[in-house]
């Protein structure tokens, strides 16, 4: 009821949100130069206008489409919001590509010229929209060209032919086109690894290719950290077959995204029975920029969601006890916060289990996630310090800019009373420095002491 109330205004949704879109537009190009801000308010222009012509053409068709022919003015609906939907997600899919997935999708999808030439395709068919929804409120109906089938009779009949598709199919789908989705910026750059928590992820594989060990602490992100092992042990044990973990986390975001994205299929297929609706959820997964973010860095959490999206699965399905235990300890096992949900929910399998065998699987995955986080959560902090060519480097609890420290260390023995007298603290670090400086010479290079003592002396 609501929706054919708010039908009647179909036309003036349409007129306003162009007219809206112009003032936005109009507001961005006086007041907005040079253009990072600019760029957004034009970019919001084309999404109102995207809005608005998309929302009159849908109640325009939803009025018609069962008893009106489709060689009529709805057919100029249809064509007009196709266009207008068309022209803003070609700009939008371009700007992710252009920036390899890194923007915003409101208010960043235009980025150059290219992407605003794109966009300004919807302008055509936001007018066609205007124009048909206003001539339908007009005549009371679609103004009928020629006698024709429905929209509604060439749904059914497409319905009916694309039903034959199997869902095998449709995971294949879903398989290439997230795969695809991921593979392109590591194609695009493929000599460089994508983000900076890429390059932690490979020294931590090339360190326990040099020392394996089951459990270990690693230097990660200037400090020591006990970290989840599975996405160390992978690489690493690969790195000691002689792939190098550089190519590894080239191939891995890709394999993720599209495991993910099936498992989110089999999901949703399951849960509705609907292969459509399980397609389009597989799509939005993989299309969701916080995903393809997650992706690019923060690759044990994308590990940890794929664990628990497969308990869930196997949730679904019934499977037995010692196959959801399993997954709930690979999942312990990838990532901290996987293996808090992972010890929650074995704690609720053990306690909701009826057999003493299924309690014992649960209760072992309970303490072995409880074993990990209680690893994680161990953070020994040792702080190191390095003396190198461009002054000192503190790591562990605190991380210094060598110029910084170089200005301490100037400071503190150019005046140590004045600097140290109220502030303890300060009396401890002008120590530690000064036993590091009297031991450098044994541990680094002369040539590199005296650069270092030049500078701090300058």
């Amino acid at each position: 009821m609501i929706t054919s109330f708010i039908s009647r205004f179909r036309s003036f949704i349409a007129v306003l949100s162009i007219v809206i879109s112009l003032a936005v537009f109009i507001l961005a190009s006086l007041y907005y130069r040079p253009y990072p801000a600019g760029l957004r308010l034009v970019d919001i222009s084309f999404w109102i206008l995207f809005l608005g012509s998309v929302a009159a053409g849908l109640l325009d068709i939803s009025l018609f489409w069962r008893k009106s022919p489709i060689f009529s003015t709805i057919l100029f609906t249809i064509l007009g919001a196709s266009i207008v939907i068309i022209a803003r997600f070609s700009s939008a899919i371009y700007s992710l590509l252009k920036t390899s997935f890194y923007t915003q999708l409101i208010g960043g999808s235009i980025i150059d010229e290219t992407s605003y030439k794109l966009a300004s395709i919807g302008i055509l068919g936001s007018f066609m929209v205007a124009a048909s929804t206003a001539m339908s409120t007009v005549q009371g109906e679609p103004v009928v060209f020629r006698e024709s089938p429905t929209l509604h009779s060439l749904l059914i009949c497409a319905s009916k032919a694309l039903s034959n598709i199997g869902p095998r199919t449709l995971y294949i789908i879903s398989f290439i086109i997230g795969f695809a989705v991921r593979l392109y910026p590591e194609l695009k750059y493929l000599d460089l690894p994508i983000s900076w928590d890429t390059l932690e992820y490979i020294s931590v594989a090339r360190d326990f290719a040099e020392k394996p060990k089951i459990l270990t602490t690693y230097l990660w992100l200037g400090g020591w950290r006990n970290l989840p092992p599975l996405l160390t042990w992978i690489p690493g044990l690969l790195a000691l077959a002689g792939i190098d973990p550089w190519m590894f986390f080239k191939i891995y975001p890709p394999i993720s995204i599209r495991i993910m994205s099936m498992i989110t299929m089999a999901i949703a297929y399951r849960l509705s029975s609907s292969k459509w609706i399980a397609l389009a959820s597989s799509l939005l997964m993989v299309f969701n920029p916080y995903i393809l973010g997650q992706s690019q860095q923060w690759h044990r959490h994308v590990l940890g969601v794929i664990m628990l999206l497969a308990y869930l699965y196997l949730c679904e399905r019934g499977a037995r006890p010692i196959h959801r235990a399993s997954i709930l300890i690979i999942a312990a096992l990838s990532y901290e916060s996987a293996a808090v949900i992972a010890l929650l929910l074995s704690i609720a399998e053990a306690v909701m289990s009826r057999d003493r065998g299924s309690r014992g699987i649960f209760a072992l995955s309970t303490a072995i996630s409880l074993a990990a986080l209680l690893w994680y959560i161990g953070f020994p902090q040792r702080p190191i310090m390095a003396l190198t060519s461009s002054g000192v480097y503190v790591a562990g609890n605190m991380e210094y800019r060598p110029r910084i420290g170089i200005k301490l260390h100037h400071n503190m023995y150019a005046s140590p009373n004045t600097i140290t007298r109220n502030n303890p603290h300060m009396e401890a670090y002008r120590l530690e420095g000064q036993a590091l400086n009297n031991n450098a010479p044994h541990s680094i290079p002369t040539t590199d002491t005296q650069h270092y003592r030049a500078r701090g002396s300058a």
